[in-house]
């Protein structure tokens, strides 16, 4: 499946407003909701090829914004090469694509690194998808679907809990359980739960993609 606005309809089924406006109020959910968790996740999910710009480079390994990386097209760079070391394009790195590492010793002391690559995934993991859509429901279920403001007088909100059980279910995959209550086990979770925010429903599912030292799964498709 994909991350997008037919899917989002499809869901949404009748809820969905099915006019121009509904869309664009659709579409902000879906945009709101995966800016927030990537956000937390400090990484970009979606493939999409881009160039990223680093400056003052201090260490072997380079961290890429999107992974797992597909593919590194080029790899340029401005700045002094270490003595006695002529850099050779891509003889001269090394991939982990799935962690989303670029590492070679000819990054230390670069003034720039320009890398040109495709990362991010095409097929979402399924219990990272199946999180993402069980937050956008409860979300677009606090927006007004014909402003994308929250409901007038309503009153409600979106709630931290403690990611244990309760349910939302999602037409055609499955029913989701979580807790978004306030109790939590612990004051560790509590905390866990609290730096979430509006996500915190999914955060154990959501904390295993962080990238970097902080990430559980470090994106592992």
């Amino acid at each position: 499946m994909a991350w997008t606005l037919a899917q989002a309809k499809i869901y949404l089924g009748a809820d969905d407003p099915d006019t121009p406006e509904g869309d664009l109020v659709i579409q902000q959910v879906l945009d709101e909701t995966i800016a927030d968790l990537e956000s937390k996740l400090g990484r970009q999910l979606l493939l999409a090829r881009e160039t990223v710009r680093f400056l003052q480079v201090t260490d072997e390994t380079i961290l890429m914004p999107r992974f797992p990386i597909k593919k590194v097209h080029a790899v340029d760079m401005n700045g002094l090469n270490p003595p006695g070391m002529v850099f050779n394009g891509a003889n001269d790195y090394y991939v982990m694509a799935r962690t989303g590492w670029i590492r070679s010793p000819y990054f230390v002391g670069q003034n720039e690194v320009l890398i040109d690559y495709e990362g991010g995934y095409e097929v979402l993991p399924v219990d990272l998808e199946r999180a993402m859509w069980s937050a956008f429901l409860t979300l677009y279920a606090d927006t007004d679907s014909t402003t994308g403001a929250p409901p007038a007088g309503s009153g409600t909100t979106v709630v931290a809990g403690s990611g244990e059980i309760s349910s939302v279910t999602i037409p055609d995959f499955a029913t989701v359980k979580y807790d978004v209550g306030s109790t939590v086990a612990s004051s560790s979770a509590a905390a866990d739960s609290a730096a979430w925010g509006w996500l915190a429903p999914w955060y154990t599912t959501f904390q295993r993609y962080r990238a970097g030292q902080a990430g559980v799964g470090l994106g592992i498709a």
